[in-house]
């Protein structure tokens, strides 16, 4: 914040100060809900991991996913394939499909 200067006056005579203002940035935290979801066998979930999220400093979005058990990190929009169990896509904006292998 720039510093300020100001003259006061009591009638008589006058003084000029300054007003310096230091802003510390905050790291605010944003919270997330765990999903725990569940689905008939061969049904496809839909559902998004964004819900129940908020954040101060505005729109949270997904950047990249794991999959317990794979060793490998998906980006957003990425389509993840769980060897027996199906795949699953979660998408920037937490929309997510979990297909089911057949």
């Amino acid at each position: 914040v720039p510093v300020a200067t100001y003259t006061l006056s009591d009638g008589s005579s006058s003084d000029t100060s300054t007003l310096s203002i230091d802003v510390t940035a905050v790291d605010d935290a944003f919270s997330d809900a765990d999903e725990v979801l569940s689905t008939a066998e061969d049904t496809t979930l839909n559902g998004n991991v964004l819900t129940g999220t908020s954040s101060v400093d505005g729109a949270v979005s997904v950047t990249e996913f794991s999959v317990a058990g794979d060793p490998a990190t998906y980006n957003a929009g990425d389509t993840a394939t769980i060897a027996g169990v199906g795949t699953l896509q979660i998408n920037a904006n937490g929309t997510f499909s979990f297909v089911p292998a057949a």
